[in-house]
């Protein structure tokens, strides 16, 4: 199969030998005509493409507001869980406030008279 189109082309060389002016001519015009195309389907891809490049800039937009949202919202997260540790706490503190105080009013007289 190789060697028969070899052949063949080499035939078609030998063929077109003889008419060299009128083929170049033929050449040119083939050239021009797939330079014309090519710029064509160019200008096709520029119009096809600036919409995607559009979408795919405005997505990026969109995914880095998420994610300084989404960073915010855990600096929040943190700041709140460090302010219920510190509630906590307090809360334990007073607990422990409460319970020193029921402990010195029980062990008081009860006889006393309290009110003034």
């Amino acid at each position: 199969v190789a060697l028969k189109n070899k052949k063949s082309l080499k035939q078609k060389i030998l063929e077109m030998l003889p008419h060299a002016k009128e083929n170049i001519i033929k050449l040119e015009m083939i050239v021009a005509n797939s330079e014309d195309r090519l710029a064509r389907l160019s200008d096709q891809w520029d119009q096809h493409r600036k919409p995607l490049e559009a979408r795919i800039i405005e997505r990026e937009k969109v995914l880095i507001q998420r994610k300084e949202k989404c960073s915010q919202l855990i600096g929040t997260i943190k700041r709140l869980r460090e302010e219920m540790k510190i509630m906590l706490e307090q809360a334990q503190v007073q607990d422990a406030r409460a319970k020193t105080l029921e402990e010195s009013y029980a062990t008081l007289p009860k006889t006393i008279n309290r009110s003034l």
